[in-house]
């Protein structure tokens, strides 16, 4: 909690504020930490003080009886990553003290003095830490690909897990867990389950019958956590305990080439304090790979074509997303005994080395195509009744299936000959 404001203090102006609104543990030493920011404490002039209770505060830099010091510190050491790093600060003081067992076990309000008996300063800050008879709630989510690929693929399923433990003194209870599961995923149904803390086991994806439930309307996990909790209820995470609960979800096409995250919380009341709270876990992130489903078609201008004669293939790749297709390249491996005449893509650049020609054509945005145009001569002696033309299209971008990525033309030939 952070008290701001400004008074004076003197040998006959004291300044008494009271802290309050909390409840400290009943049993053990009760951590505390006081940090002030305050004006005129120089470190020549001493009497001056700061008392929590009926204790004086003091540490390694700031004695009982010369607490400001204009030194910038905290725990009695100097802190040196600022610029300038000046020990001796001229009249400004900024520290946070450690004051453990300064404040009594089930103390609820603790009252703190600026006074001096000696040198005047002016007060501007009060900062305090202390420990409380609450739940302490510490929770993770973590994400396991089931599917073994990193980043993930679409198609990928993907396990969440939420761990929430209570390391704090009292119970939490009234406890859910709740997850919005972020776009482009889709929750498994039957995944959802308790692995540790009361009432493991598999649950339905119905509301109402057990400890938890998936809202399709709303994209939401839900689960009542702890002992006693039911089918609309919330349990009690008692002090030191622990509950996990798991769910798998599907990485839809549309996460292609984007990154999933996604945060958990846990709505919980402290028993004691009988106050509200959330918590709320660091988020989880799970990039996808781009993927681009890239096929090709090829066509002939002519069929049949007498031998001889130029025939002229169209050969056409399509990007049908929904990522851009990268590095985009087709190659057309040519029937034996055509001679290669030319090449025209729409896009990139063609080269020929034997029988096969190697065109990159560039990247493709989802939706998109591009056009080769190859001519090739059929000999005029030929004696083939037909000409086979296999062509393919390749992608550096993952491709989801591979069975559209060739296609073959024949072509029927007709003889030149003429019978005498």
């Amino acid at each position: 909690t952070v008290f701001t404001g400004y008074a004076t203090v003197t040998q006959t102006e004291i300044v008494d504020t009271t802290i309050s609104g909390f409840l400290a543990p009943y049993s053990g030493t009760v951590g505390a930490r006081f940090g002030t920011v305050t004006y005129e404490g120089d470190n020549g002039l001493t009497g001056d003080y700061l008392q929590v209770g009926t204790t004086r505060l003091a540490d390694a830099l700031s004695p009982s009886a010369n607490f400001f010091t204009s030194r910038v510190s905290a725990g009695g050491t100097n802190l040196t990553n600022r610029t300038p790093a000046s020990v001796n600060n001229l009249g400004i003081d900024a520290k946070v003290v450690d004051a453990p067992g300064v404040v009594p076990n089930r103390a609820t309000s603790t009252n703190v003095r600026f006074a001096t008996n000696g040198d005047f300063y002016y007060p501007a800050a009060l900062t305090t830490q202390i420990d409380l008879y609450a739940p302490t709630i510490q929770g993770t989510k973590t994400v396991t690909n089931l599917s073994g690929s990193w980043p993930a693929r679409v198609g990928d399923v993907l396990e969440y897990s939420l761990a929430f433990s209570n390391t704090g003194v009292d119970s939490a209870i009234s406890s859910v867990v709740s997850d919005v599961l972020p776009a482009n995923e889709t929750f498994v149904p039957g995944s959802l389950r308790f692995t540790a803390g009361s009432n493991q086991g598999t649950k339905t994806d119905a509301s109402g019958d057990d400890q938890a439930e998936y809202d399709a309307a709303t994209r939401t996990v839900r689960a009542r956590i702890g002992s006693g909790a039911s089918g609309t209820a919330g349990g009690t995470l008692v002090s030191n305990s622990t509950a996990t609960v798991v769910f798998r979800v599907k990485v839809d096409p549309a996460a292609a080439g984007t990154t999933l995250r996604n945060t958990a919380s846990l709505a919980y009341r402290a028993e004691t304090l009988a106050k509200n709270y959330t918590y709320q876990t660091a988020e989880v992130a799970t990039p996808v790979a781009e993927e681009a489903d890239v096929s090709i078609t090829k066509t002939a201008s002519a069929d049949p074509v007498t031998a001889g004669a130029e025939g002229t293939y169209t050969l056409t790749a399509r990007n049908a997303g929904p990522s851009t297709a990268a590095g985009v390249q087709v190659v057309d491996t040519l029937p034996s005994g055509v001679t290669y005449v030319s090449s025209t893509p729409s896009s990139g650049s063609c080269s020929v080395a034997g029988t096969t020609l190697t065109c990159g054509v560039g990247s493709l945005p989802s939706g998109a195509s591009a056009t080769v145009g190859v001519v090739v001569r059929i000999p005029s002696d030929s004696d083939a009744t037909s000409v086979t033309n296999v062509a393919r299209v390749t992608s550096t971008t993952s491709d989801p299936d591979m069975s559209n990525n060739k296609d073959r033309k024949s072509t029927r030939l007709n003889s030149s000959h003429t019978d005498i």
